[in-house]
């Protein structure tokens, strides 16, 4: 499954109980559908206290709730608990995703150090006349390309 088929629209309010809401902008966000099935029909008007509803981006601040403690997720209100525990947001496999992923990223960050490094290093031995222009200019073109593709990768990572 693609990166972008993993993703789809979430009725926030949901459409089986408020079906004059099925296409209102405001009630519609971007999840992961996994989150979006475990959510499924669950809205807070179900239950008797108001702590009990699963805070959104745009109507909650999310760190009162809900923040990352490495790959996990940790909670911070009654709503936050809801969240967590409704959509099983620290499933095993979902944190070893995580955990992947920041893996990753602390990797590919490294290796743009190293590549940055080199590369002001190529430039300085050209400016200081230690070796030639056109020797540092072919020096330079592969640290060059590897760091785009590695600033590309780090930008699918964290969602640019």
């Amino acid at each position: 499954m693609k990166g972008y088929e993993l993703y789809g629209v979430d009725h926030y309010r949901p459409k089986s109980l408020l079906e004059n809401l099925v296409t209102t902008y405001s009630n519609l966000f971007y999840c992961c559908n996994p989150c979006n099935r475990r959510k499924g029909n669950y809205w807070p008007a179900r239950s008797k206290e108001k702590t009990l509803y699963v805070p959104n981006p745009c109507d909650h601040e999310m760190f009162q709730h809900l923040r990352f403690k490495g790959a996990t997720i940790e909670t911070r209100s009654t709503a936050g608990v809801v969240a967590e525990e409704l959509m099983d947001l620290n499933d095993p496999d979902a944190v070893a995703y995580r955990t992947l992923i920041l893996d990753a990223i602390t990797t590919y960050e490294g290796k743009r150090v190293e590549l940055k490094k080199a590369l002001l290093q190529i430039r300085a031995k050209r400016t200081e006349g230690t070796v030639t222009a056109d020797a540092a200019d072919q020096a330079i073109a592969k640290p060059d390309a590897h760091l785009r593709q590695v600033n590309g990768c780090l930008d699918r990572f964290v969602g640019r």
